[in-house]
C-alpha cells in the first residue's frame, strides 16, 4: 500500500506540472514568440527533470513510516524542482520566460496541494493483525488514526483456520515464541505472498513512538542514523553554501538583534552557558 501510495502521488505531481505548463501558455501567449521550438524544449525537459528529481528525494526520504499526503511534501519537491530549473537556466542559457515560469510554478504548486487536499478529505488506514503478547502495545496499536486492528493473535494459541483478506499486514512481534502452529501459519501466509512486517516496525510507523521494551543493547537506534551517513556530506555542503549566500542577511538580523540587546541590558550579547 505504501508503495502504491507513493507511486501514485509521483504520477499526480507530474500531471499537476503538466497541467501548470498549460496554464502558463495560456496565460503568457507570447512565450516562445520568434524562437525556434526545438529552443523552447530544453526549458520544459528542465522542469520535467526537476520534478522528477523531487519526487525521488520524497520518496527515499520517507524511509520506512507510513506514508499520508502531506502539504510539506508538495512545497519541498515544487521547490526541488523550481531550484533544479533555475540552475539549469543559469549555467546553460537556455529560452526562458520570467512570467510564464513564475506563473507555472504557482500554478503547480497550487495543483499539488489541492490533489493532496482531496486525498487527505478520504479516510485512509492500515489494516493489521497483531500477533504479539504485548497487550498494552496491542492496544496503542489498536488507538492510532491510521491503523485498522483486524485481529490480534496469542503467539503461542492456535491461528486462525482461514487467511485474513488480501491486503491485510501481519504484524509479528518477533521477539515472542511461537507455538508449531502459529509458526507453521506465518510461514504459509509468507510464502502466499502476504505482507509480513516485524511489530515494533509497525508500533513505530503508526503510534511514532519506539517500544523500549524491545530495546536491548541500544545500537538498534543508532544503525538506522548510521544508514543515513551517505546524505551528510552533501547536506553539510548544501547547508555551507545556504549559510554563505544569505551571511549578508543574517549577519545584517545578528546586528540589530545585538544592539536591542545592549539597549535593554547591561549584560553581554554573546554569553556562555555554564
Amino acid at each position: 500500500m505504501g508503495r502504491r501510495f507513493l507511486t501514485s502521488t509521483a504520477v499526480l505531481d507530474i500531471a499537476a506540472l503538466a497541467v501548470a505548463v498549460l496554464v502558463g501558455l495560456a496565460l503568457v501567449p507570447d512565450f516562445g514568440q520568434g524562437v525556434d521550438p526545438i529552443e523552447v524544449a530544453p526549458l520544459f525537459g528542465a522542469m520535467l527533470g526537476g520534478a522528477l528529481v523531487g519526487s525521488y528525494v520524497s520518496v527515499r526520504s520517507w524511509g520506512l513510516g507510513a506514508p499520508r499526503p502531506s502539504y510539506g511534501r508538495a512545497v519541498s519537491i515544487v521547490s526541488i524542482g523550481v531550484s533544479l530549473t533555475a540552475l539549469a537556466v543559469v549555467s546553460t542559457r537556455m529560452y526562458w520566460s520570467r512570467p510564464f515560469f513564475v506563473i507555472t510554478s504557482v500554478a503547480w504548486l497550487g495543483l499539488a496541494l489541492v490533489h493532496r487536499a482531496y486525498r487527505r478529505r478520504r479516510p485512509w488506514a492500515e489494516s493489521i493483525v497483531a500477533i504479539s503478547n504485548e497487550k498494552e502495545l496491542v492496544e496503542d496499536l489498536r488507538s492510532a488514526p491510521h491503523a485498522n486492528l483486524v485481529d490480534s493473535l496469542d503467539p503461542r494459541a492456535e491461528p486462525p483456520t482461514r487467511p485474513f483478506p488480501p491486503g491485510t499486514v501481519m504484524a509479528v512481534d518477533l521477539r515472542a515464541v511461537l507455538s508449531d502452529t502459529m509458526a507453521q501459519y506465518i510461514s504459509s501466509l509468507h510464502l502466499a505472498g502476504r505482507s509480513m512486517r516485524g511489530f515494533t516496525s509497525v508500533y513505530e510507523e503508526h503510534t511514532g513512538r519506539l517500544p523500549i521494551v524491545h530495546l536491548m543493547e541500544g545500537w538498534e537506534l543508532t544503525e538506522p542514523l548510521e544508514a543515513r551517513g551517505v546524505y551528510v556530506g552533501l547536506k553539510r555542503a548544501i547547508d555551507i553554501v545556504l549559510v554563505t549566500l544569505t551571511a549578508p542577511l543574517w549577519i545584517l538580523l545578528s546586528g540589530i538583534i545585538a544592539i536591542v540587546i545592549r539597549l535593554d541590558s547591561n549584560g553581554p550579547v554573546i554569553f556562555a552557558q555554564e
